[in-house]
């Protein structure tokens, strides 16, 4: 039996180019999944550009906010906190991270949130 993830989920970043065209170095915020409460993890992947959307224009400093493509995984989500699986992995993260609930957005379903700045 094969695992099925909700698509088109998206949660707010911040990017910066990678190294290579059509590539984003890409920092998102996940929680702690031992200590929920505490300090989120800054997390760090490299996606092609088909996986962030740009919101608005870059920084002096060149970043871009946006939204990274993520999929929901079937387990792990509370109405606090929901599991993503990222669409690279993320070292030393892995391929999934923990982040809070309110922070996906789900197109389609609650596009009126997506202009809010990550």
């Amino acid at each position: 039996m094969s695992t099925v993830y909700e698509q088109d989920a998206f949660v707010p970043c911040i990017a910066v180019p990678g190294m290579f065209s059509g590539e984003y170095l890409v920092t998102l915020y996940a929680v702690d999944p031992q200590n929920p409460s505490g300090d989120k993890l800054a997390v760090q992947l490299f996606v092609d550009e088909r996986e962030f959307e740009v919101v608005g224009q870059p920084s002096s400093e060149g970043e871009l906010k946006g939204y990274l493509k993520v999929e929901l995984a079937p387990r792990g989500t509370t109405s606090d906190y929901c599991t993503v699986i990222l669409p690279t992995p993320a070292i030393p993260f892995g391929d999934s991270v923990v982040v809070l609930s309110g922070d996906i957005i789900r197109k389609g379903h609650d596009d009126s949130r997506r202009p809010r700045d990550p």
